[in-house]
């Protein structure tokens, strides 16, 4: 295997990532120390664990020496070092923030109090939300009790309003049957006191009617 495939399969078992970058920055800082005591103080990105320790020792004896140089690839060379340290310094933070993420808090006070919090807040929400359903039970009953009211006196005004109607009715039929027998007694006297008026002139007529007094003799 060769050295950047190596550096990089070893990035990635302690990083959890490996970049292009980040292996250039680990070579180029190899073959600038002289010891590995020097290079374990320019690797301290690493995590500071035995096994990454066995790695800067490996890649001291892996890596060939390089003399220092002052042309400007040397200069370039340490500005992109430069640059992958800090992206490698970003990777490790980013790294930590993972492993906050992944690993279970412990249980303490500040849990307990956390979950309390959470437990009243959700009291509260539900006590609260009982509260609105028993205002819109209330609201509701009072309503209906309101409509059943309404309703009832509606209908006990109808039932006024048909009886004094029907009262009115009657007594108007009981005004027109009297007026009619009124009419008619009128009707029968005149024509009573017209016959009796008709019978006393024939009677009149009778008795200066000599001629006519025989024949009804």
């Amino acid at each position: 295997m060769d050295l950047r495939s190596w550096v990089s399969d070893n990035v990635m078992k302690l990083l959890g990532m490996s970049e292009r970058i980040f292996v250039d920055y680990i070579i180029a800082e190899a073959q600038s120390c002289n010891t590995r005591e020097s290079l374990r103080e320019k690797l301290t990105e690493l995590p500071q664990t035995a096994e990454a320790q066995r790695f800067i020792d490996n890649l001291f004896d892996r890596v060939p020496r390089k003399k220092s140089q002052k042309d400007e690839t040397y200069l370039k060379r340490k500005r992109e070092e430069q640059e992958a340290k800090e992206a490698l310094a970003k990777s490790k933070s980013y790294k930590l923030i993972l492993d906050d993420f992944s690993v279970e808090e412990p249980y303490s006070k500040k849990s307990k109090k956390s979950k309390k919090d959470k437990s009243l807040r959700k009291k509260e929400k539900l006590d609260t939300w009982e509260s609105d359903q028993d205002d819109r039970k209330s609201k509701s009953s009072s309503s209906k009790e309101k409509s059943k009211y309404s309703e009832s006196e509606d209908e006990y005004e109808k039932e006024e309003k048909e009886k004094i109607k029907d009262l009115k009715e009657r007594d108007e039929f009981a005004k027109r049957l009297r007026q009619k027998d009124k009419e008619k007694t009128k009707n029968l006297v005149e024509d009573r006191s017209s016959k009796a008026e008709s019978e006393t002139a024939k009677r009149r007529n009778l008795a200066d009617d000599a001629e006519a007094r025989k024949k009804v003799l």
